[in-house]
């Protein structure tokens, strides 16, 4: 089992088989981390046009060179994989981002990512009420960094309870999705208790039936 203080990751990434993870500091009452997992096993493909006009002959070379390797031809040619490949879609990435009044910590953190998951306790309202520095977001605030990130999906969590599931109630959770709708015009999604959400190679985020 792997133990790493978060704070290392703010300058130190942890590279692991298949993701590399890094964080950044957010802005809560106590110490508070957002992380970024990027992939970093993506499958490739060959550039079948540029061995063909090499002359490189298919068969197995041809799985070598696909997995990188560096091999000789039947002219006696060293080879690169490297030279023949294609990236057949960029990494996924997603940000997870714990307590956080200050989303614009956010900036450097969400750079190419495909979604963010982030706390929307309360509506801009009650954030007036309580004040700024109260250590939680608003739908509207977050929505709108993730509006200007470019973000192409956003899932909002840790609700307060005052905003209940009813739809009649007041407040209710509709509330909180209707304010970051008004501000955010990538897909939305709540979360709730054991929900599961799936960031398919194609870079589209599905909530798991």
């Amino acid at each position: 089992m792997i133990h790493i203080d978060a704070a290392t990751l703010v300058d130190e990434p942890l590279t692991l088989a298949d993701v590399t993870v890094r964080a950044a500091r957010l802005s809560h009452g106590v110490e508070c981390y957002a992380y970024a997992l990027e992939e970093r096993r993506v499958e490739a493909s060959l550039d079948v046009d540029r061995l063909r006009a090499d002359g490189v002959v298919p068969g197995p070379l041809w799985g070598q060179l696909q997995r990188g390797e560096t091999v000789i031809d039947e002219q006696g040619r060293a080879l690169s994989g490297a030279d023949y490949r294609l990236t057949a879609r960029r990494a996924r990435k997603l940000v997870v981002a714990g307590d956080n009044d200050t989303p614009s910590l956010l900036g450097e953190l969400c750079q190419d990512a495909d979604a963010l998951v982030h706390e929307a306790t309360y509506t801009e309202a009650v954030i007036e009420q309580r004040g700024p520095d109260n250590g939680h977001s608003s739908a509207a605030r977050i929505a709108a960094f993730a509006e200007r990130a470019g973000l192409a999906h956003l899932v909002l969590t840790h609700f307060s309870p005052r905003y209940v599931s009813h739809p009649d109630a007041t407040p209710s959770i509709r509330d909180i999705d209707a304010e970051a709708r008004e501000h955010f015009g990538g897909a939305l999604m709540l979360a709730e208790d054991l929900a599961v959400f799936d960031l398919s190679r194609d870079h589209r985020l599905y909530r798991c039936e």
